[in-house]
């Protein structure tokens, strides 16, 4: 049985349940007797999770330019308590809260490691009208998947941090949308295959959104697994949250499944 202590919440909640984490985590006195912590997340509002400051306050307040989408170097984030604290601190997946040459780049806000921009093999369409200040499109030819790639890298350094304590921000890409794709083709839920949802009766962008949060399911429990493997499951605490709750205007089939009022990726988990 996998014993990692998974939790799981939206972002009203989120904000207590960190502080509590972080309480944890930098007072305890031995480094044998601190835990891991891995904390998912999927399309939240990162930089009051980051920060743990009231949306009115933070300094990042959604899709802008420049300095305005970057964290300062007065802004204190998890991943800056935790190393101070004495944990290894990686991110994997989206960041968003400032790029190289900002005071906000992950490495400048209390990252010891992070997943390097890497371009992906695809043919990519540019949109002809950038989105906040940022260049997008969508892919014409898929060879490979960013959310793999995040998942492969961030098993490989849990597996190199497993005998020390360590802090890992896994901020997935999915299940959010390509909202370029929608706009230019209608369907933005772009995923490698549907797999067992290919055979419904559901427009392709339900299909889409579907097998994206099975896929989701699937790699959070490789990453369950692979605690338990090395021995560090008990000692591991996962925090798992995201903002949106189910959009079912767009998925209503995708979502079907659901009770009522529930999270989709909380579901999901």
């Amino acid at each position: 049985m996998i014993e990692s202590r998974v939790f799981t919440f939206r972002t009203r909640s989120a904000l207590f349940g960190l502080s509590v984490l972080l309480g944890v985590a930098a007072g305890t006195a031995g480094a044998a007797d601190r835990p891991n912590m891995i904390f998912i997340l999927a399309d939240a509002s990162r930089s009051v999770l980051m920060t743990g400051q009231h949306t009115g306050r933070t300094h990042v307040r959604g899709n802008a330019r420049g300095a305005a989408q970057s964290l300062r170097d007065e802004d204190v984030t998890v991943a800056e308590v935790l190393k101070s604290a004495g944990y290894a601190t990686g991110l994997f997946g989206k960041w968003g809260l400032g790029e190289v040459g900002m005071e906000g780049h992950p490495l400048s806000q209390g990252f010891w490691r992070g997943l390097e921009k890497v371009p992906l093999r695809n043919k990519v369409e540019r949109t002809p009208r950038p989105y906040g200040g940022f260049e997008g499109g969508w892919a014409t030819e898929r060879n490979e998947y960013s959310h793999d790639l995040i998942m492969r890298e961030a098993l490989a350094w849990v597996d190199e941090r497993k005998d020390s304590p360590f802090f890992l921000y896994l901020a997935l890409t999915i299940p959010h949308a390509n909202n370029e794709a929608t706009r230019a083709v209608g369907d933005g839920a772009e995923v490698p295959e549907y797999g067992v949802y290919d055979a419904e009766d559901w427009p392709n962008p339900d299909k889409g959104q579907a097998a994206m949060i099975t896929r989701m399911d699937r790699d959070v429990g490789t990453l369950l697994r692979r605690l338990a493997e090395l021995g560090i499951a008990e000692k591991t605490l996962v925090p798992a949250g995201h903002q949106e709750g189910p959009l079912r205007r767009r998925y209503p089939r995708a979502l079907s499944g659901l009770v009522a009022g529930e999270d989709s990726t909380r579901a999901g988990f």
